[in-house]
């Protein structure tokens, strides 16, 4: 592992070991790898392992089958390899659904110093075409290892792809586009056995109410503080909302923003790339005292008294260094995972940190993830060893703790009642008095 700590994994497609192992046992010297995956071994299933062992290294091989092919000479290309460091703890796995004919994949789950790794070593020959049932099984297979790494409770999970595939291979955003209207139907039925609960009366108040976003102007006052932060992250002019992080340390880092909060309900969203997450990415909140940089990758928020955070990857809360119970209490799905945006609310007067985003087309709460926390400031806080690294937050607005007038909730109810949509039509069809419809439609 060396002694940063970092664990060094790496991918080479070599087109034949039969004349590139020398190669790459020197490249693998030189750099001290822990994993290397190796595409386009050019291997066949008869080939004996024993001219290809490296000294320190187990050798694991899935060699070009021609048979899953369907041409003759497809078996003298492809092939996948990946090396392992002896000493490094490992389970091989096998996916329950082929990623696609004439697809070589090699799938392990490591095991380091308390984190699970799953690495996939992936070829996708140049006359497979791409089509939307291979995206789909591409990224079908990628939800199913990242399930693998998840089943210990409270140890770490991470994926990665070794992969010699283009940019094109990954495009996963475009899968839903190939859904029927009967699938959707399926998908929106789902909600009903989810168990998410409802949003608490004051959050559902400023979601449903026409009460307008905060200003650019309040968000800069709310946005993250470039001088309450560790040395590793770095802000942009023009980009005010958003902090950065782009120098590897082997350590973690986090971030304070501008205003605590001692009362009221506030609502802010993140967006953080899944991409750009990496180890222990954490989103909470902190008082003035809790740390901001950790040496070694490990999740600050949530490290002791002075913080409350979600894991995004092992979805897990911490507080104390102590991993908490699974949030969501109850997951969507197997393949849940929680998207680039997200929104964070803190409600003073009730003493609760909940989580909210968009599912099934409908914004959910996910429930309170911490309670307790009244007679305190908190901020909005964040930790990553993620390099690169951005994340933005953008404050939405809140809610004083003073009880709400009688005109206000009047107005909640009968928007909750007709719905916000298409509002002015629906009003006017109510036939209300002048002041009454005004009232409803124009007051913040």
């Amino acid at each position: 592992m060396g002694g940063t700590g970092r664990l060094k994994v790496a991918h080479l497609n070599i087109r034949s070991l039969n004349t590139g192992f020398e190669e790459m046992c020197s490249f693998v010297r030189d750099f001290d790898f822990d994993a290397i995956g190796i595409s386009e071994t050019w291997l066949h299933p008869g080939t004996p392992s024993d001219n290809y062992q490296m000294t320190g290294y187990t050798l694991l091989r899935c060699d070009r089958r021609a048979d899953l092919h369907g041409i003759a000479d497809a078996v003298t290309g492809g092939g996948v390899a990946l090396y392992i460091k002896e000493g490094i703890s490992f389970e091989q796995h096998t996916l329950t659904e082929d990623v696609g004919p004439g697809i070589e994949s090699l799938c392990v789950v490591l095991r380091i110093r308390g984190v699970r790794l799953g690495l996939c070593v992936v070829y996708r020959p140049p006359h497979v075409r791409i089509s939307s049932t291979y995206r789909r099984r591409i990224e079908a297979s990628r939800r199913e290892l990242r399930r693998q790494v998840r089943r210990d409770p409270g140890v770490f999970a991470v994926l990665r792809y070794l992969a010699n595939l283009s940019l094109e291979d990954l495009e996963f955003e475009d899968l839903d586009d190939s859904w029927t209207e009967n699938e959707e139907e399926v998908r929106r039925a789902t909600e009903n056995w989810l168990g998410l609960p409802t949003p608490p009366r004051r959050l559902k108040m400023m979601l449903e109410t026409k009460t307008p976003p905060a200003t650019y102007q309040q968000q800069l006052t709310h946005a993250w503080n470039s001088q309450d932060c560790s040395e590793n992250i770095y802000f942009k002019p023009k980009c005010p909302l958003t902090c950065f992080r782009s120098l590897p340390t082997g350590a973690s880092d986090a971030v304070r923003g501008k205003v605590g909060f001692n009362q009221g309900i506030h609502f802010w969203a993140i967006q953080w790339p899944i991409e750009l997450r990496g180890f222990h990415p954490m989103v909470g909140v902190a008082t003035k005292d809790a740390p901001l940089k950790s040496e070694g990758i490990n999740a600050i928020v949530g490290s002791n008294d002075q913080s409350w955070g979600w894991n995004l990857e092992t979805l897990t809360l911490r507080h104390i260094c102590n991993m908490g119970a699974d949030y969501p209490a109850v997951i969507p799905s197997d393949e849940f995972e929680v998207p680039e945006s997200f929104g964070v609310v803190l409600d003073m007067h009730e003493g609760t940190l909940g989580f909210v985003m968009h599912l099934y087309g409908e914004t959910r709460y996910l429930g309170h993830a911490f309670t307790g926390l009244r007679g305190k400031v908190l901020f909005p806080i964040i930790s990553t060893s993620s390099v690169p690294c951005q994340i933005t937050m953008t404050y939405i607005g809140g809610l004083d703790s003073e009880p709400r007038s009688l005109m206000e909730l009047c107005r909640t109810v009968v928007i909750q009642s007709i719905g916000n949509v298409h509002l002015e039509d629906k009003v006017q069809k109510l036939y209300l008095p002048r002041k009454i419809a005004e009232y409803l439609l124009d007051h913040p």
